[in-house]
């Protein structure tokens, strides 16, 4: 009776209370949508975009190749790296899927981390993936960064930069890669709140 017509998004918010909260800058929230890798995952743009950064990078076989000079290079099979690297770089991943797992860590949160486990000689054994959550990386001097490592049941330890695998999405401070979930956040929010629009239109 308020003369208006029924509008079929009349449960989001409006323009301007979406607006309100991006100016605000609420933390870890946008248009009314908590947002965060997980919940960015739902997201139907931001899971495709991603599995495509993933898959492209996991696809090409990664030889460790050996330099004979003149320009000249071979695979060397014969390395200890290589089968880690090009076939079993644990005990439950394959080379591909490792590189995916990787790769959609730094794509997300903008870093990827592993640790490597070595014989006694220094030869790579494995890399085991570490979630990007679980560390946090530190500048305790000029030209030095460390890497502490938890789990759910603590800490698993404290790793100087030569002892950790970090794969760096686009870097400002050379320490970490940027989060684009958190850069992209007001863009997610918004299509988190379309789709859910969406969804209840259908509902």
């Amino acid at each position: 009776g308020d003369g208006l017509m029924w509008n079929p998004f009349r449960k989001s918010k409006t323009i301007d209370q979406i607006a309100l909260e991006l100016d605000e800058g609420r933390s870890r929230r946008s248009a009314g949508q908590i947002v965060n890798r997980d919940t960015a995952l739902e997201v139907t743009t931001v899971l495709a975009c991603v599995d495509a950064i993933a898959t492209g990078c996991a696809v090409p076989d990664l030889h460790v190749m050996r330099d004979l000079g003149n320009g000249q290079k071979e695979r060397a099979r014969d390395h200890p790296s290589y089968r880690v690297l090009h076939r079993r770089p644990n005990e439950w991943q394959t080379a591909m899927e490792f590189r995916e797992t990787l790769t959609m860590h730094a794509a997300l949160t903008g870093n990827g981390y592993a640790i490597p486990t070595r014989d006694d000689d220094g030869n790579l054994l494995e890399l085991l993936p570490v979630l990007p959550n679980m560390v946090l990386v530190n500048q305790p001097r000029r030209y030095e960064i460390e890497y502490t490592v938890t789990d759910e049941f603590g800490v698993i330890g404290v790793f100087r930069h030569d002892q950790i695998f970090h794969l760096r999405n686009r870097s400002w401070d050379r320490v970490k890669g940027l989060d684009a979930v958190a850069k992209a956040r007001a863009a997610i929010g918004l299509a988190m709140a379309a789709e859910q629009n969406v969804s209840d239109l259908q509902a």
